[in-house]
């Protein structure tokens, strides 16, 4: 095919874009432009694999599911007609998004998956430049490597020996396998929470997710979707869909912590009263001064209650202390709030399952307490040694030597003995 040439009334105007397959040009007819997209490769498994995406694609009827105008599967090349969209929701976000443009194409998105899923298909290569818009509305499309769960006996292995999917979104097991054989709804939703750290962080690459290059609340939603185990993964889009919901909505919404923590002492139950602290902390990223604040309003027995009841997003709550204090290293903590922040640390690292964040918290809080030179908060420091196991100490060779002298120096504050396996670090 070459630009002038006429296919079934279509006349090709000029090439917009190619993949691993074929083609795509844009075409006119009667006046009206749409796109063509044509299968150049002669592989026998190529064009099986770009007849299954014309299927998949024409057993979908959504309006954030690209539309198929016409095909020709039995022409040489076969190929078909579908809507010329104005760009892709790369293009989209490297031009820039507004935050309420954020949300609305990350939920759109978001229901043309579940549509996919409804109907029985698995997309499996998720990313930006799949993703198209025409005017305001998310058309997903480009389903190549996308499957039917129930329908489809024949695995198509990866064109010339590559994974199947996109490296920077892939979920892991599908890369494990390399031909997509464990993927099912939570491998797409795996995916969409790259694309969402890839929306949400302003076009930074999600190969290493990086959570301070996004808001906190944000990034709970992005750190489910890409847990290395399906199962820990939201199961349904519209979970995705209606957490966004509420992310959005939280951060228009003016809580005062005081009123919810008066409401639950006159009777908002403990899950509800646990949920709204949860939601309203997460929006607090920006602003030190606000988090210090509310974490003392809230109090160590309500900050308690909720961690029971969200003991599986403590990880998000960790990012959120750490990485708000990070980029506001400029703003000067009252000598008491940092007894506050060093406690509350505690509390977290009590709770974490993970060393890295353990060993986080503990920098955090040696870093802290000495700078401030506040003597309750090195008290809590000394405390915070024997939260560690005898074998995780052993693993944390690299902390100890790093802050050695700072430990030695506010040591005498401790009341209680550095455990012996410390001590040899100490030396």
């Amino acid at each position: 095919m070459n630009i002038g040439d006429i296919i079934d009334g279509y006349e090709i105007q000029r090439h917009i874009g190619f993949g691993g397959m074929g083609i795509v040009y844009e075409v006119i007819k009667d006046g009206n432009c749409y796109a063509l997209k044509t299968c150049t490769d002669k592989d026998v498994e190529a064009i099986t694999r770009f007849k299954r995406e014309v299927r998949l694609m024409k057993s979908i009827t959504d309006s954030r599911v690209i539309d198929i105008i016409v095909d020709n599967l039995d022409a040489d090349p076969p190929y078909f007609v579908m809507t010329l969209c104005d760009q892709s929701l790369k293009d989209a976000v490297n031009n820039g998004l507004i935050e309420d443009e954020q949300f609305e194409y990350a939920r759109q998105l978001c229901a043309g998956i579940k549509a996919l899923h409804d109907g029985g298909v698995i997309h499996r290569d998720i990313k930006p430049a799949n993703v198209l818009i025409i005017g305001d509305i998310i058309k997903v499309s480009d389903l190549g490597l996308g499957k039917f769960v129930n329908r489809d006996s024949t695995i198509l292995t990866p064109i010339h020996d590559t994974t199947i999917g996109t490296l920077d979104y892939v979920a892991p097991e599908i890369c494990n396998d390399g031909e997509g054989r464990g993927a099912d709804a939570r491998s797409d939703i795996y995916s969409i929470g790259k694309l969402l750290y890839f929306v949400f962080s302003q076009g930074k690459s999600p190969r290493f997710v990086d959570a301070a290059q996004v808001k906190a609340d944000v990034f709970s939603i992005i750190s489910k979707c890409t847990k290395i185990s399906p199962t820990n993964r939201y199961q349904d889009v519209f979970e995705i869909i209606n957490a966004l919901h509420i992310c959005q909505h939280s951060r228009k919404s003016i809580v005062s912590i005081k009123d919810v923590v008066s409401a639950h002492k006159t009777g908002i139950n403990d899950a509800e009263f646990s949920d709204t602290l949860y939601r309203h902390l997460l929006t607090l990223q920006d602003d030190l001064g606000v988090l210090i604040r509310d974490l003392r309003t809230i109090g160590t027995e309500n900050l308690k209650l909720l961690l029971k009841y969200k003991k599986n997003d403590v990880s998000n709550i960790i990012n959120l202390l750490l990485t708000t204090y990070n980029n506001n290293n400029s703003y000067w903590i009252q000598f008491e709030d940092v007894d506050v922040l060093v406690g509350r640390a505690r509390l977290l690292l009590q709770l974490s399952s993970s060393l890295q964040e353990k060993q986080e918290l503990l920098e955090f809080s040696i870093e802290i307490s000495k700078n401030y030179n506040r003597y309750p908060a090195m008290e809590i420091v000394g405390n915070m040694l024997h939260d560690f196991t005898e074998d995780e100490i052993k693993l944390m060779p690299v902390l100890f030597s790093t802050h050695k002298d700072t430990i030695n120096d506010i040591k005498d504050n401790f009341r209680k003995s550095i455990p012996e396996t410390v001590r040899l670090y100490l030396r």
